[in-house]
């Protein structure tokens, strides 16, 4: 197997996983911030408005950065805003680290899904084709969630 494709999977997988796994730990989160279930709930809507809102922005200002730096670097400051995450003790700080992250998440899932005319061509067998991290979104969602039951 290719291992750049290997790591762009891994690194769709740990983005999708660290995007979805909040909503199944929402009553823990809630409860060791001490705030309410729908509170705890922003940390969920504000990363996605920030990812949706900021990804176009984020690309187009990153968009001279060589592609394998632009990942690296995405995938660092989504990684860190995580682990920042595991420790922060309170509500808005919190929130501020699933921003950071959302932000390296709108720049490394567009990054990594290259458009149809820089898209490797597929075998000449025609048993593969190139599949978009977005193709496998719902799976990424499925599994992540229940992680924090």
């Amino acid at each position: 197997m290719n291992l750049r494709l290997l790591a762009l999977a891994l690194g769709a997988f740990a983005i999708g996983t660290g995007s979805f796994v909040v909503a199944g730990l929402l009553d823990t989160v809630a409860r060791d911030l001490s705030v309410s279930v729908g509170t705890a709930g922003q940390l969920i809507a504000i990363y996605a408005a920030v990812y949706a809102l900021g990804s176009p922005i984020l690309v187009t200002l990153t968009g001279r950065m060589a592609r394998k730096t632009l990942l690296l670097v995405s995938l660092l400051v989504f990684v860190l805003a995580n682990v920042a995450a595991v420790v922060i003790p309170d509500f808005w700080p919190l929130l501020v680290s699933r921003v950071v992250a959302a932000c390296g998440t709108a720049v490394f899932t567009p990054t990594e899904n290259p458009p149809p005319r820089r898209r490797p061509r597929p075998p000449a067998s025609g048993a593969r084709r190139w599949r978009s991290s977005l193709e496998v979104l719902p799976s990424r969602s499925r599994s992540a969630s229940p992680l924090g039951h």
